[in-house]
């Protein structure tokens, strides 16, 4: 089991990867691939390392950025895993979200 610190480090540049991917380049592996589609697992994985660090502050900015980019999301298994994820990580940071469905904000 890797250290919360090193999550946080791998996350990072996984983010900072997907900040310099195009989707143009991301559709020589699969056509289907678009960008914009890895920023919600992205920063759902970095809110969880922060709060597993104590770094709420940063665990909520994190939360919120993603919760932005959830309309990027399929309405299909891994979408809404995604979605209840959010929702799950909402009530560790003891957020209240919007509504039951954050795609709402989509």
């Amino acid at each position: 089991m890797r250290r919360p610190a090193d999550e946080l480090a791998w996350d990072l540049r996984a983010l900072a990867a997907a900040d310099s991917l195009t989707d143009e380049r991301a559709k020589e592996y699969h056509a289907t691939l678009a960008v914009r589609g890895f920023y919600p697992s992205l920063h759902l994985n970095l809110a969880e390392d922060y709060r597993k660090l104590g770094d709420h502050g940063s665990a909520k900015k994190h939360w919120e950025l993603g919760r932005e980019t959830l309309g990027a999301l399929g309405d299909d298994p891994y979408g809404l895993g995604i979605i209840e994820a959010y929702d799950a990580l909402a009530t560790r940071l003891g957020l209240e979200p919007d509504s039951p469905d954050f795609r709402a904000r989509r």
